[in-house]
């Protein structure tokens, strides 16, 4: 797994640079995903999230503004990118390299572009310890990259901080969720067009099914 200590300081910078073909800004990224789980939590959630493996706090950071009432957790194994997290956000909540201080009963845990760093054979185990965290009925959500969309690999093959990276199927991220116990609740595919056709952006959510987008979210929810 890389060791992202490393790219604290230029994190942003180098991930806008690989993004460039996109078309988009990490940030444009970011606030996706938090829109995203906007549209299907209730308008007045205010449950409990962890972003696990939050970096430097770039999703956590949309998710404050755009899930104000929810109480946001983070976890990264860089201390030195939690420490860039900015005050208002750790504000929210705990933010740690040490897994053990997370605590349970999250509402929702996020994942995101995190299990392609994680060797495949860790990936069951890993899901499995988070969906132990979670309430009743509470959720998790893995947004990865789509190994089926060719920008995709090109912005993967980019990244310096990619170099171990091992994509993998939505159907393969559905399995880790359902071995963890975890019933199957959303899939969506996501990201279709490119910066420079962004005005075909209103018409994405009616692609979620076709496997073709840049990224995909799955969603697995815990029984009562």
């Amino acid at each position: 797994m890389q060791d992202f200590d490393k790219y604290s300081e230029t994190y942003q910078e180098e991930l806008d640079r690989c993004l460039n073909v996109s078309g988009y800004s990490s940030d444009y990224f970011a606030e996706y995903k938090a829109r995203y789980l906007e549209r299907f939590l209730p308008d007045d959630f205010d449950g409990r999230i962890l972003d696990y493996g939050c970096g430097i706090g770039l999703l956590t950071a949309q998710m404050a503004r755009h899930l104000p009432r929810a109480r946001l957790n983070g976890y990264d194994v860089s201390a030195v990118s939690i420490a860039k997290i900015g005050s208002e956000i750790a504000a929210r909540g705990l933010f740690t390299q040490d897994f053990s201080m997370i605590g349970h009963d999250y509402d929702l845990i996020v994942m995101s572009s995190v299990l392609h760093h994680i060797p495949p054979g860790e990936r069951s185990k890993t899901i499995e310890d988070l969906a132990e965290r979670l309430s009743r009925k509470g959720q998790m959500v893995i947004f990865e990259h789509n190994p089926l969309n060719p920008v995709t690999r090109r912005i993967v093959d980019r990244c310096d901080f990619d170099r171990d990276a091992r994509l993998l199927a939505a159907s393969e991220a559905a399995g880790h969720l359902r071995q963890a116990g975890l019933n199957i609740s959303r899939r969506d595919y996501m990201v279709f067009f490119p910066g420079r056709l962004r005005w075909f952006r209103p018409l994405e959510r009616l692609l979620g099914w076709l496997p073709l987008g840049g990224q995909y979210a799955i969603a697995g929810q815990r029984d009562a």
